[in-house]
């Protein structure tokens, strides 16, 4: 059914979603499996993702692993020591199944990003020869969606081992170049509350992008 990820050429990606979250604005549930349009949240953002990677993903999830892992795709979950450290928590524990060269990060709860995400980071990767290539929205970075070399794992368990856990104080840590998506920011919008949800439905069954 999928590709799991393995050995790859320099050229390939995998996609790490992340799962784990706690949902507290969705009243706690898990954000990944609520519906959108019929579909699950995390349906949404592996069939935007599935040709961009070559249907490499690994998932990472702190409760519902067996839900996740029916989709076909390896699922982690944090490691004992770093409950509470938040999303690099799960990033560190999804890199252990990456073997692909560099790693394309996403949440689990943005279901309309853009078909293009990853070619449009990788060329921002390629030509100021960074570490991690992140998007901008036109407003601010949106951390959690970047391209990144798997060459950190090491560096980012540093990190994390010498108590760190913000996502903006690791990016100081590296190189880090931005991709320009200030023309789709509401590509990157996260479904956090039932009224973005259905804010996020009806946008789509106009044909719109999810908005508030």
């Amino acid at each position: 059914m999928v590709s799991r990820a393995g050995s790859e050429t320099s050229a390939a990606v995998t996609a790490l979603v992340l799962c784990g979250g706690g949902g507290t604005r969705m009243g706690g549930i898990d954000k990944g499996l609520v519906e959108l349009a019929g579909r699950r949240l995390v349906d949404h953002v592996v069939e935007r993702l599935s040709p961009q990677v070559e249907n490499r993903f690994v998932l990472s999830c702190n409760r519902n692993a067996d839900t996740y892992r029916a989709l076909g795709f390896p699922v982690v979950t944090d490691a004992p020591e770093l409950a509470g450290a938040g999303p690099l928590a799960g990033v560190a524990a999804g890199l252990q199944q990456v073997r692909t060269t560099h790693c394309l990060l996403c949440p689990c709860d943005t279901p309309l990003i853009p078909h293009d995400l990853v070619r449009r980071l990788r060329t921002a990767l390629q030509q100021e020869d960074g570490e991690i290539a992140v998007v901008h929205d036109g407003q601010r970075r949106q951390p959690l969606h970047c391209l990144f070399d798997t060459a950190l794992h090491g560096r980012l368990e540093t990190y994390l081992r010498d108590g760190g856990h913000a996502v903006h104080a690791w990016l100081d840590v590296c190189a880090v170049v931005e991709a320009d998506f200030s023309g789709q920011a509401d590509a990157f919008r996260n479904v956090n509350t039932p009224e973005e949800l259905a804010a996020c439905a009806a946008g789509m069954e106009d044909g719109q992008a999810c908005s508030d």
